[in-house]
């Protein structure tokens, strides 16, 4: 078989040629807003190894928590062609059906209780009437809640993972979860995190810190993601009736205009992914895909042992009080 011509097999990294004036780039201004110079690579990184997960699982449905998580669904879905493939160039599984729920602690605690295992949150507690309304809005044909329980919904016999975007107190991935295995036995489903960062526990107040949360990550700004918040009134004049029925696990739509943020992050996660196509940026796949040492090489062009040297240069560098980053010392390396 004749390898993609995405894919280089030489000594040169992943879709090694150059960008073409046809392809005018994006500037990037959310994703380099923190001054970090190798955020990108960062965060491809946790999408190759968030892809693995979903290959490994065999996901039939990836369920992204709103609204943090919806950024994460756009990079699985511009990454997949790119990562979700063999040396070969083969991809060896079809991207995942990409859905979204709106569920988090805050809205399910007073109910289900507060406890960051699974085994601590009281899942008794939820009157089945509202687990039926959560069955509805996947059910295949119904829009009586009521009635779900008699209706098929579109995820049984589906393997679906259910990803949120950082471990915190990791409760809202755990309610989200128990809930959907609930409302809908028929389905498999798993739990993955995309970021799963340090958490240092505050001396004073003993509460847990989290000390890293994506760029685009707010409590208080509803824009950057294109959707709303959960709005149960507004939900129940849609035209639609799964969002009617929807109400309390649905986002609804953005009111305020055109969401500008959240169009300059989708077009700065596409223009990773074309820098990724070409050359511009490295990945480093996970070390759980059994084949990691071949794709490194696909990837950045060096072993995985060179480039593991080339990231401690870079952390030497930075320990001296020297300007640099895994990004700039790899694109010189591909130079010499």
């Amino acid at each position: 078989m004749s390898p993609s011509p995405e894919f280089n097999h030489s000594q040169e990294p992943f879709g090694g040629h150059k960008e073409t004036a046809a392809a005018p780039r994006f500037e990037y201004r959310i994703l380099d807003q923190t001054g970090d110079p190798d955020l990108k690579f960062t965060y491809l990184n946790y999408t190759d190894r968030l892809i693995h997960k979903a290959q490994f699982d065999n996901a039939d449905v990836m369920l992204f928590l709103d609204k943090s998580a919806r950024p994460v669904a756009w990079m699985v879905k511009e990454f997949w062609p790119l990562l979700a493939r063999d040396v070969d160039g083969r991809v060896t599984k079809p991207l995942p059906q990409l859905l979204f729920l709106n569920i988090d602690r805050e809205q399910w605690q007073a109910i289900v209780g507060h406890n960051e295992a699974a085994s601590g949150i009281n899942f008794r507690a939820v009157p089945r009437q509202l687990l039926g309304d959560l069955r509805a809005v996947f059910a295949r044909s119904t829009d009586k809640p009521a009635d779900s329980w008699q209706t098929p919904t579109f995820l049984d016999g589906k393997n679906v993972l259910v990803v949120d975007e950082v471990m915190n107190s990791g409760s809202s991935l755990q309610i989200a979860g128990g809930l959907l295995e609930r409302a809908i036995p028929e389905a498999t489903v798993t739990k993955e995190y995309w970021m799963t960062p340090a958490i240092k526990t505050d001396r004073a107040s003993g509460a847990r810190v989290v000390k890293e949360l994506p760029v685009w990550y707010s409590d208080t700004d509803i824009t950057g993601r294109l959707v709303g918040n959960r709005d149960t009134y507004k939900s129940s004049l849609s035209p639609s009736w799964r969002q009617r029925v929807g109400g309390l696990f649905l986002s609804a739509p953005f009111r305020h205009g055109v969401d500008q943020k959240g169009v300059q992050l989708k077009n700065e996660i596409k223009q990773m992914a074309m820098d990724f196509k070409n050359g511009l940026l490295p990945c480093t796949p996970t070390s759980t895909r059994s084949n990691s040492e071949e794709l490194t090489m696909l990837y950045t062009g060096m072993s995985s042992h060179d480039f593991t040297r080339l990231k401690e240069t870079v952390m030497w560098k930075k320990k001296n009080r020297i300007p640099a980053s895994v990004i700039d010392e790899w694109l010189e390396a591909k130079k010499g």
